[in-house]
């Protein structure tokens, strides 16, 4: 952390990264500093956030139904099977040759 640095920020820093979003989110409310120790003592109920698998709506229902007959309209089998390499070589070819007429 960050992303582009792994491994650059220093474990107090990021125990205190933790234990500020733990208290933005009402999970950790004591006033010491998180500690690897202390930090097994938080529980972080379930029921508190919006479910792993969310219910079926009938918006998320109408809309599988229409991805549904979209897929028939044009099956996913039908498109060409050409490499990635393939295209990129072309879109390659393709920029040299409008470099070049724009060049004349």
């Amino acid at each position: 952390m960050p992303f582009q640095w792994p491994g650059t920020l220093e474990e107090e820093k990021a125990w205190a990264i933790s234990a500020f979003l733990l208290r933005e989110n009402g999970l950790w409310l004591a006033q010491e500093p998180l500690t690897p120790e202390n930090a097994t003592l938080i529980g972080i109920p379930r029921q508190q956030f919006a479910p792993v698998f969310p219910t079926e709506t009938p918006a998320a229902s109408q809309l599988t139904s229409i991805m549904h007959q979209l897929s028939n309209i044009h099956p996913v089998s039908t498109w060409p099977d050409i490499p990635v390499w393939l295209i990129g070589v072309g879109i390659f070819v393709f920029t040299g040759i409008l470099a070049y007429l724009a060049k004349r």
